[in-house]
């Protein structure tokens, strides 16, 4: 899952079973991180990560992981992090973490 904040449309799609649909760089931003990284983790964008606040991360009981610069498919190297719940984590999300340096 990634969270990213930017430019989107929306609008309705198909006649005969209508569904809502998104567009844009931002989706496309979204579901490049999500195939690029273990599957588990929460993903936060830079442009997301700046919006949130210390208090607001602290409050929910969540820490941030630098994970440092990635390699994304189409979206050349990019800062990547992602929220740990104070929660047990998925294993593979832990792994990471832990190979990271970031105790739980």
């Amino acid at each position: 899952l990634t969270i990213h904040s930017g430019p989107a449309i929306a609008g309705i799609v198909g006649t005969r079973i209508p569904r809502c649909a998104f567009f844009g760089e931002t989706v496309q931003f979204v579901e490049a991180i999500d195939s690029s990284g273990p599957p588990g983790c929460l993903y936060i964008s830079e442009t997301a990560f700046g919006q949130l606040t210390p208090h607001f991360i602290q409050q929910h009981g969540a820490r941030v992981v630098d994970q440092g610069m990635c390699k994304v498919r189409g979206c050349g190297q990019i800062r990547m992090r992602f929220l740990v719940p104070n929660l047990e984590p998925d294993p593979i999300c832990h792994d990471l973490v832990r190979s990271l340096g970031s105790p739980l």
